[in-house]
């Protein structure tokens, strides 16, 4: 059986998509994780590295961006999947841009075991709906890959922004000045199509980007 890695805030909804997984007869789950950290240290510690890591996008001590940049950084042999609830382009771009192998919101039995063999066969499986999302972000954009060009920065202060501080707070923090901030503000908002600052803030919660990260975590 093929080896799997879970990481999911939820103990009961961790619980149930083991069950769910382990019922196919195709997999063992080797790594039961309540979050990022946790996730990490377990596979430093195991003596067989999983194939496969499951996780969500919200999750404590180290968000699920976060956690992916890490596991591509340390073993990039290891395949993974975001099972998570935020249906959003967004999130499926960030995720993009650091190899994620497959996304979803589903937790059934069989469509789960089904992307976790298209991933080990060297597939991806992502949404329709949230790839057209993508494309649609992306004829705004600068591309790299087919993919909208926003710097690391810009995500920092996209997750600063969902934090619900201040603009001098955000200078403060990334070293800079208000009106370098103001002027980054300004480029998020016409590549994501939005119009204040609220709304950024409203879109960095929504897609888990206010939950904890280090600082320079998209490097």
């Amino acid at each position: 059986m093929t080896n799997v890695a879970i990481a999911h805030p939820n103990p009961l909804f961790r619980k149930a998509l083991i069950n769910e997984i382990e019922e196919s007869g195709q997999y063992k789950i080797c790594i039961s994780a309540s979050n990022g950290v946790e996730l990490l240290q377990e596979i430093e510690l195991s003596n067989t590295l999983p194939a496969i890591c499951l996780f969500d996008i919200k999750m404590p001590l180290l968000n699920g961006y976060s956690t992916l940049l890490q596991l591509k950084m340390k073993w990039p042999v290891i395949k993974t999947v975001v099972v998570t609830e935020l249906i959003h382009p967004l999130a499926l771009m960030i995720m993009l841009q650091h190899g994620v192998n497959a996304y979803t919101n589903t937790s059934s039995q069989q469509i789960l075991v089904d992307i976790m063999q298209y991933v080990e066969s060297g597939q991806s499986y992502f949404p329709n709906d949230l790839l057209e999302g993508v494309e649609k972000l992306s004829t705004r954009n600068k591309l790299r890959n087919g993919i909208p060009l926003i710097s690391k920065k810009e995500y920092e202060i996209l997750a600063l922004c969902g934090k619900n501080i201040t603009c001098k707070e955000i200078a403060s923090t990334m070293k800079v000045g208000e009106r370098t901030i103001e002027t980054h503000f300004k480029r998020l908002y016409n590549k994501l199509n939005i119009n204040s600052r609220v709304e950024l803030a409203q879109l960095a919660q929504y897609i888990g980007l206010n939950y904890y990260c280090p600082k320079g975590f998209l490097t």
